[in-house]
């Protein structure tokens, strides 16, 4: 086994030395010879070898290492930009395990994220945020394993420790009348720290003289990017802020952190990461279509159960307990709430035989998820009408749509034309669809022949012909259309529909209707001709999950239901006489009927969907309780009656309701922001002219500290600082969240339960366990 750099690499490898033979890269060891590292009583702990440092020094080191000890499993725990540098040396066939320290909220890094963890085996994220994250963008994950942290050292004290006593004596700054204020990191852009001190500066105007804040690194750190010291005289804050002297990447010692976690009476976390009533990634029905509940912001308008209203508050907490898991038929994202949350449902109170057969009795009323029953129906209102502009497309004609769908299901582009790959008694039939299509005329000439200019010149192969197999081809030339469509992804498991196209296609039938089709006819299939006494139903079979899962919301518009699958692992096929890698399948499968059973009374005749005025209710599939450790969410939506505070998820209507339980990390209660910290969010949301701010640091002079402004999300300053006041005058509180704090740390961060749960990922691998030192 081979482990890389980091805390956790060190408690592991103390764990299971005496189980596994452990050969150790170390990003921090770059040249040398292969060193040999013994316990106190001379056994050996592991073989330590140099690792190459972003791709620049000895990038052999791996595969050499690899090739000589032939280990059973590759571990890897280093950020995405290793992982690109790493995967190329790592062999195809060898079995790896990587730790993916996810804790941001981008979806513009996931696309890097699918690049660099293309040949992991087992991808384990660092939080259960995380996995959820990455899996709601269309990345496989098989799991999540917290980082550990010595919780034999970092424990809550006693106020009368001695060691807090010394720290008091020695340190003249401290004062018992002052909040303290702790920070503890590497002080660069991702951590915000001019947002840090704006959040400081507007504590100090509101009057919180009495204030410090610790930064536990010095203020001359090269790690820092922007001058702090400047920074802190320019903001006024000279007086409020306590430093250390080391940098970063010295660190500071643990014993003696753990007196400043213990002294803080808040820490504040000014970067992204991860952390009611709702989980993250429910997806909310506003009047743009569906959105993650953790990205709508106060102001837009979502659906309620009758109209849509704007979100007059947003809500944001740590909650850990327990958790309803409601999954309805044709939904494959199970809706995670807590238990006294009211969800809008059809509650079954009986039934009886009539003339014209059985019915059953229900009652249309709000239950909390826990109240929920099997035979309950879950409301789901019509999709809202939405008003699109037709995108810039390079091509027209009648057919257009039907080839985008076709493309998406068979198509492939180069720099200079489109491939579109097909049986070969399908040539015809699809030569005859697209030879229809132009190419618009304003495109370079470069685009296309001047002898074709306004059409396409199709090439056509039947590989049949030669070899005697099914293969036939259509090709044709344009650059500019090659490039539009590279948009769609450039491989088949990367296909999607872009948003501009995304948000057309809800707006118009007749498109969305086409491109169906048109993916249908590639990567379709039914059972309509089947004798046998089976449900009729439509199904589209593709390595990329986000397209299906688009395709089942635009479905949704035509009063479509569908239940969505994976149908395939990843495995190894062989294809005349050649391996192919293949990745896994998903199959979205729909019915043929559009006549659902009908809605009368208070009755509802047995079915999975039935039809209201104005919507439809299906039927719970599944329910089940589980332990929850995560961010919670909940909207405060305003209106006329209490039907009206509501607002509608994917798998229902759900009420507004308060958050019911707070609990932060690491035994000191802390305040977070959850605003993405990445330089390319903030830059891509000020082109877009999203809330954002160019921040220029300026001197007491006004003469400004940098060169170029400091582009990023809009930092609501306010609302952040009224948080930290609120904890800071209760006292109370901010006891009850370290106590549960501390005692989740406990229970999920010590280095015995870490090692446990990454000895059960090794050991699916049959690797040999308790050997002879040497063994291979």
């Amino acid at each position: 086994t081979i482990l890389s750099y980091g805390l956790l690499s060190k408690f592991l490898i103390d764990k299971l030395y005496n189980k596994i033979d452990i050969h150790y890269l170390s990003l921090q060891y770059q040249i040398g010879s292969p060193l040999t590292v013994r316990d106190d009583k001379g056994a050996i702990k592991y073989i330590k070898y140099p690792a190459h440092n972003q791709g620049q020094r000895n990038p052999q080191n791996l595969p050499r290492v690899i090739n000589e000890i032939k280990p059973h499993i590759l571990w890897t725990n280093f950020d995405i930009q290793h992982y690109l540098n790493v995967k190329k040396f790592v062999p195809r066939n060898m079995n790896w395990i990587g730790w993916i320290p996810w804790d941001n909220h981008d979806p513009m890094q996931v696309r890097r994220a699918e690049e660099a963890f293309q040949g992991v085996n087992t991808r384990i994220a660092i939080s259960k945020f995380g996995k959820e994250f990455l899996e709601n963008h269309g990345m496989e994950m098989d799991g999540f394993i917290y980082n550990c942290i010595n919780t034999d050292i970092y424990r809550p004290l006693d106020p009368t420790h001695e060691d807090l006593e010394k720290f008091r004596e020695l340190n003249p700054w401290y004062n018992p009348d002052d909040k303290l204020l702790l920070f503890v990191g590497r002080p660069n852009w991702r951590k915000r720290m001019i947002y840090m001190m704006s959040i400081m500066k507007e504590l100090v105007s509101r009057g919180n003289q009495k204030i410090k804040l610790f930064l536990h690194s010095s203020l001359d750190d090269p790690a820092a990017e922007v001058p702090l010291r400047r920074i802190i005289n320019a903001f006024g804050l000279d007086n409020n802020i306590v430093s250390t002297n080391f940098f970063w990447d010295q660190g500071v010692p643990e014993k003696d952190l753990r007196i400043l976690y213990n002294l803080a009476d808040l820490y504040i976390a000014p970067h992204g990461g991860e952390g009611f009533c709702v989980f993250p990634g429910t997806s909310v029905l506003t009047d743009d279509g569906y959105k993650p509940i953790d990205d709508i912001q106060e102001g837009e308008k979502v659906r309620t159960k009758s109209h849509f209203l704007e979100v007059t508050e947003t809500f944001k907490h740590p909650y850990k307990g327990r958790a309803i898991k409601i999954e309805r038929w044709y939904d494959t994202q199970p809706l995670v709430c807590t238990p006294d949350h009211k969800i809008l449902a059809y509650e079954y109170i009986g039934r009886e035989m009539t003339s014209a057969g059985r019915k059953r009795h229900y009652i249309k009323k709000w239950k909390s998820a826990e109240e929920l029953e099997l035979n309950d129906y879950l409301y789901i209102p019509e999709m809202p009408e939405i008003e699109a502009e037709k995108p810039y497309l390079p091509l027209e004609g009648d057919n257009l749509w039907w080839f985008l769908g076709l493309y998406l299901a068979e198509g492939s582009s180069t720099d200079t034309g489109v491939v579109l790959s097909l049986h070969r008694n399908e040539l015809d039939y699809v030569e005859d669809k697209i030879e229809r299509l132009n190419v618009l005329k304003n495109l370079s000439n470069q685009s296309i022949s001047r002898d074709y200019w306004g059409g396409i010149k199709i090439r056509r192969y039947d590989q049949g012909e030669n070899d005697g197999s099914n293969r036939g081809r259509i090709e044709f030339s344009s650059m500019a259309v090659a490039k539009f469509l590279k948009k769609f992804g450039n491989k088949a498991y990367k296909k999607h529909l872009p948003d501009n196209i995304f948000k057309y296609l809800c707006s118009n039938e007749k498109a969305r209707k086409q491109l169906i089709d048109g993916l249908y006819y590639g990567d379709g299939n039914s059972n309509l001709k089947r004798k046998e006494r089976r449900a009729k139903y439509y199904s589209i079979e593709l390595t990329s999950k986000k397209l299906l899962t688009q395709i089942q919301e635009l479905l949704l518009y035509d009063g479509k239901f569908s239940s969505l699958n994976k149908s395939r692992d990843a495995c190894i096929q062989k294809i005349r006489g050649i391996n192919y890698d293949c990745r896994s399948a998903w199959r979205l499968r729909w019915s043929s009927n559009t006549t659902y059973a009908l809605l009368c009374n208070d009755s509802i005749v047995d079915g999975k969907v039935c039809p209201d005025i104005d919507g439809w209710f299906i039927k719970i599939k599944r329910l089940s309780e589980i332990e929850a450790d995560t961010d919670v969410y909940n909207l405060e939506v305003g209106g006329k009656d209490f039907d009206e505070h509501s607002y509608t998820v994917k798998q229902g209507v759900i009420h507004n309701c308060m958050p019911i339980a707070e609990a932060m990390a690491c035994g000191t209660p802390f305040v977070a922001s959850d605003i993405c910290t990445t330089r390319e969010f903030a830059g891509k949301n000020y082109e877009r002219g999203l809330p954002s701010e160019v921040f220029y640091p300026r001197d007491p002079n006004g003469k400004p500290i940098l060169d170029k402004g400091v582009v990023r999300p809009y930092p609501v300053v306010d609302k952040f600082v009224d948080k930290i006041e609120i904890l800071l005058a209760d006292e109370k509180r901010r006891k009850i969240m370290g106590k549960n704090c501390a005692k989740f740390a406990k229970e999920n961060f010590n280095p015995t339960t870490i090692a446990r749960q990454w000895m059960n990922e090794f050991e699916k691998y049959n690797i040999p366990i308790g050997l002879p030192r040497g063994y291979r």
